[in-house]
């Protein structure tokens, strides 16, 4: 998610309706509000990951604050569909 944010990717509510369709027929829940953490071991794998690209999330504590910003502004478009 981070390389699509940073690539330009944006929380449209053409994205919601995708993201939503996707939930609806592929997931096991809802489509939810708040992001849960990653499983613990990315905390210790994501750094070095980070470190082989070009984007400014380069801990995962970045990395998740700014997917979670992105999936609030996500969540706020779905009321412009």
């Amino acid at each position: 998610m981070v390389l699509l944010i940073e690539d330009g990717l944006e929380p449209t509510s053409e994205l919601f309706s995708i993201v939503s369709r996707l939930f609806d027929t592929r997931a096991n829940s809802a489509m939810p509000v708040d992001l849960a953490d990653p499983p613990s071991f990315w905390r210790e794998n994501y750094p070095a990951l980070a470190a082989e690209l070009d984007i400014s999330a380069k801990t995962l504590d970045e990395a998740m604050a700014l997917v979670r910003s992105f999936w609030t502004s996500l969540l706020l478009n779905k009321e412009d569909r």
